[in-house]
């Protein structure tokens, strides 16, 4: 991951607002122990290499050549609490900690954790404005935490049965491919040589930096990008910049070619073969089986996948069962109780507001 450029840059694209005490999502009282969750299940997932697909979805990641994994992968199926399942969505999420940062991939874990929570809770609003909060409410949560001294990139593909929306920050990428096409890049990297190539009035060393403009966790300032998307893609691929180098060429070829398992493993290998510089991090969706599985889902359900494992959490009350799911634990810590709802790992247990399950793969 490049190290962050010196100048941010907010007026060349449709920019999400900046998230302040005035404005942040509704939930701010609850969201942060859902944060914790998430979390907890993103840095179990912080493997040297591993591989995780079920029903035309697939994570992958491979830490390469660096000293350990800063890269984090999530697939989030997200039941809506009106149990109406047009409402339920499928979010693929990729972030990547700036290696020259401290904490990158805490930042990272925490990155996608709020950007979940923030889509789960602020279930009212349209997709887009909920993806645009999410990301802002991102990058308030890290900022917060590391105080502007480490950061992320952030991607994201949010799925309905008749949306698709994506969020960036940073130079992590989605890609669509439909009908015989090729992949086709869904995303613009916040680096100078992207942003700035091609101004005539930008000093050329500027604009072929690869540094970044924006990513997750700079604070004030961050403008992200949201858009809708209305071509009928049949599948998404999404990476982190471990796979830049890769041309899109062969991705399409691959990704034509074989089930998501079989494509993900292929896409690890040939990141592989081609010598990386980087942790390598990939999350492929079927538009139809990410769609299918989210509207599976029961009333208030959530589904997150990550390289290593499958959970399932069931929520009814958003953030009130987690206030109680958080004081089970709480009083697991303070006082030696083993409460129920609070599950150790491969446990299932029953909660009277909450039922969580874990299946290690």
């Amino acid at each position: 991951m490049a190290r962050p450029g010196a100048d941010s840059e907010s007026s060349v694209r449709n920019s999400v607002p900046t998230v302040g005490a005035s404005n942040r999502p509704s939930v701010d009282d609850g969201a942060p122990r859902l944060i914790g969750l998430l979390y907890r299940i993103l840095q179990a997932s912080s493997q040297s290499a591993a591989n995780y697909a079920s029903d035309g979805m697939a994570v992958a990641t491979l830490q390469g050549p660096r000293p350990d994994n800063q890269d984090r992968v999530l697939i989030a199926l997200l039941g809506s609490t009106d149990g109406n399942p047009h409402n339920n969505l499928a979010c693929f999420v990729v972030a990547d900690g700036i290696a020259t940062l401290t904490n990158g991939a805490q930042c990272a874990a925490v990155a996608i954790s709020a950007f979940i929570a923030a889509m789960l809770a602020e279930q009212r609003l349209p997709i887009e404005q909920r993806a645009s909060t999410a990301l802002a409410y991102a990058n308030v949560q890290c900022f917060r935490r590391f105080k502007g001294r480490s950061g992320t990139t952030l991607s994201a593909a949010i799925i309905s049965s008749t949306n698709l929306v994506i969020a960036n920050a940073g130079d992590s990428r989605v890609y669509g491919i439909s009908g015989g096409s090729q992949l086709e890049r869904l995303t613009v990297d916040d680096s100078m040589n992207e942003r700035l190539a091609g101004h005539a009035d930008i000093d050329p060393q500027y604009a072929s930096s690869k540094g970044l403009l924006q990513y997750v966790g700079m604070g004030e300032g961050f403008s992200g990008s949201v858009d809708s998307h209305t071509a009928p893609y049949e599948q998404l691929l999404l990476t982190s910049d471990g796979f830049n180098a890769v041309p899109i060429a062969v991705m399409t070829g691959i990704l034509r070619n074989a089930d998501a398992r079989r494509a993900s493993q292929r896409l690890l290998n040939l990141a592989t073969w081609l010598g990386p510089v980087d942790n390598t991090t990939l999350a492929i969706a079927r538009v139809s089986a990410a769609i299918e599985g989210a509207s599976s889902l029961p009333r208030g359900a959530s589904h997150f996948i990550t390289p290593t494992s499958a959970n399932y959490i069931y929520f009814t009350d958003f953030p009130g069962e987690l206030n109680s799911l958080a004081q089970a634990r709480e009083r697991e810590r303070t006082t030696g109780e083993d409460p129920k709802g609070a599950p150790r790992e491969g446990e299932s247990r029953q909660h009277p507001a909450v039922q969580v399950e874990i299946q290690q793969s």
